[in-house]
């Protein structure tokens, strides 16, 4: 993939995102929510550079999951040149619970 990668957002994935921050901000510091935004940057940085980082996901066919973090997955598709960020999910949940 030559051309630059655009990043789309879910709605789903939006949702994930707002009540990751919402989480963050409320129970933990603002330094610990800019350091969940930094590392979510890197990670896509680093998912644009290379797509097929991610594993495989049995959810559905073209789905990957990349562990950002011990708490954190992020379920993408690569489309031609668009990275499709369809869920954040909080790893220590029961994976079924994804939508």
């Amino acid at each position: 993939m030559d051309s630059e990668i655009k990043v789309l957002w879910t709605d789903q994935a939006i949702e994930n995102l707002e009540s990751i921050l919402n989480y963050l901000e409320s129970e933990w510091s603002p330094n610990t929510t800019d350091s969940f935004k930094d590392k979510l940057t890197r990670a896509l940085n680093l998912l644009k550079k290379f797509p097929t980082l991610g594993s495989e996901s049995s959810l559905k066919q073209g789905i990957r999951r990349f562990v950002m973090s011990i708490q954190v997955s992020i379920f993408y598709e690569i489309y031609n040149d668009t990275m499709i960020i369809h869920y954040l999910f909080d790893n220590r949940q029961d994976p079924k619970n994804i939508e």
